[in-house]
């Protein structure tokens, strides 16, 4: 737990708001869990298409706070009305 609190929360916070930015509202954090062994965070997220997940991680990759930043897996929920790409 120590470990996770001495995490540079507000500065990821910020990178990840940032990136945000240019999405004009269509990519939303879901959740972000901390892996403090591995080094590494795991965040979900969602979009409503393909191309702004990309662009978004895109985005993500150009921060100098985050290292190796990449899709993980994303996938189709068609239980919604239009469909949303959950990213991770």
């Amino acid at each position: 737990m120590a470990e996770q609190l001495g995490a540079p929360w507000t500065q990821l916070l910020a990178e990840l708001e940032s990136a945000s930015r240019d999405s004009s509202g269509q990519i939303a954090v879901l959740s972000i869990e901390p892996d403090p062994v591995k080094h590494n965070v795991h965040i979900t997220g969602e979009s409503k298409d393909l191309p702004l997940a990309l662009a978004y991680v895109q985005r993500l990759q150009a921060s100098s706070l985050l290292r190796y930043p990449m899709l993980d897996s994303h996938e189709v929920k068609t239980t919604m009305r239009n469909g949303r790409y959950v990213l991770r």
